[in-house]
């Protein structure tokens, strides 16, 4: 459109500027509180489902035209769909991307209906006057406006789903907890597992998922110690020559894990116990002296690690 320069009635009509946000922002109460047209830093009741989301004023700009404004809508909750599929040709070139824009005709509506209601709120205001693009032939007729634009729509940022999360492999990608179907030990965590964009920016509820997924794979961590044998070892240290414990050997277990464990131990000669060993510490036991024992260790039943005892004299 064409800039009309500054008018004091331009607050009072867009009800944009930094008083009215702070009235909305602070106390709950001013000319955004039922706001019809949504700018997106403000959010509230709406019967458009898209938002205004800019203005852009560039005075003395020769291109695309001098003093010049913009505006741009956005469906807020779009629903179209789109897709990403291997390349059938070759799966290691660029995968097929379908944006899927504009699929879905409610789309089209809300951004028809966004287009008109700002122009009218920025001419009622005074703000501008000319329309530069479209013309005012296109905006006269809806049809022609509608192809406008089909032809001139883009993405805006926030891609999301392309590896959604839900119940099953059939209509999604990772489960409750992160874990890709149909394969172990691999989970995915960014904003491709949101099924749904967001009406506003994701990076707060990205933090969130992340803490949640690392709360989770700390908890299930004494089920993954199993797989992990390499964070605990068994050590068989001696055997004393001369002391009250000359009737034992020495055993040790090192565990560099970051969380403690209870560990069960057995051994062939038919002794066993348990112990607890700290986050990234040595703890000791003892059994009886038999040359040939072999002693196994063992976390909630699964075992550790087994070692044999040897003839080795502690000096």
């Amino acid at each position: 459109f064409k800039y009309n320069g500054y008018n004091p009635k331009m607050n009072e009509t867009l009800i944009f500027s930094n008083e009215t946000f702070r009235q909305w922002k602070v106390n709950g109460t001013g000319p955004l509180t039922g706001a019809t047209v949504i700018f997106s830093i403000h959010g509230g009741p709406s019967d458009i489902d898209a938002e205004f989301h800019e203005q852009a004023i560039v005075p003395n700009i020769e291109f695309p035209f001098p003093d010049w404004v913009q505006i741009i809508c956005w469906n807020g909750s779009p629903k179209s769909r789109g897709s990403i599929t291997l390349n059938p040709a070759n799966i290691y070139d660029i995968g097929i991307i379908d944006a899927g824009i504009l699929k879905d005709a409610s789309d089209m509506d809300n951004l028809v209906k966004c287009n008109y209601k700002t122009r009218k709120i920025l001419k009622d205001a005074g703000l501008v006057t000319d329309d530069l693009v479209p013309t005012t032939d296109v905006w006269n007729d809806e049809s022609q406006f509608r192809l406008f634009i089909n032809n001139t729509v883009g993405p805006t940022y926030h891609n999301c789903g392309t590896a959604r999360m839900g119940e099953n492999s059939s209509v999604a990608v990772v489960d409750k907890n992160f874990k890709v179907f149909g394969i172990s030990k691999l989970r995915v965590m960014d904003y491709s597992i949101v099924p749904t964009v967001f009406r506003v920016n994701p990076m707060l509820v990205l933090y969130a998922l992340s803490e949640k997924m690392a709360h989770l794979i700390r908890e299930e961590s004494q089920d993954l110690a199993p797989i992990l044998p390499g964070f605990i070892t068994l050590s068989f240290l001696c055997t004393p020559p001369v002391s009250t414990l000359n009737d034992y050997s020495i055993w040790s277990v090192s565990n560099s894990y970051f969380k403690p464990f209870v560990y069960h131990w057995a051994s062939t000669a038919g002794a066993k116990g348990s112990f607890a060993v700290e986050a990234n510490s040595v703890s000791y036991f003892y059994t009886p002296i038999n040359s040939t024992q072999l002693v196994t260790l063992y976390i909630n039943g699964n075992i550790m690690a087994t070692k044999r005892a040897s003839n080795t004299i502690c000096v």
